[in-house]
């Protein structure tokens, strides 16, 4: 575990057997999700609703997670 590279920066950190190859960016209504394998692979979800679930189990994972 390293130091946040900023001040605007927050880190939480989940257990070191949570292990995930793969990305979740959540923004203005999508969800994108990279899989970073020997090629990488993406998919896009435009749906509001599906980014808001995401972002949901964004929040609770962060308020689980330890500082």
């Amino acid at each position: 575990r390293s130091k946040p590279k900023s001040k605007y920066t927050k880190s939480r950190y989940v257990p070191q057997e949570v292990i995930s190859p793969a990305n979740i960016n959540i923004y203005k209504g999508k969800v994108a999700l990279v899989l970073w394998s020997e090629i990488p692979e993406a998919i896009i979800i435009d749906n509001e609703d599906v980014a808001q679930t995401f972002a949901s189990y964004f929040e609770f994972m962060w308020n689980h997670a330890k500082k």
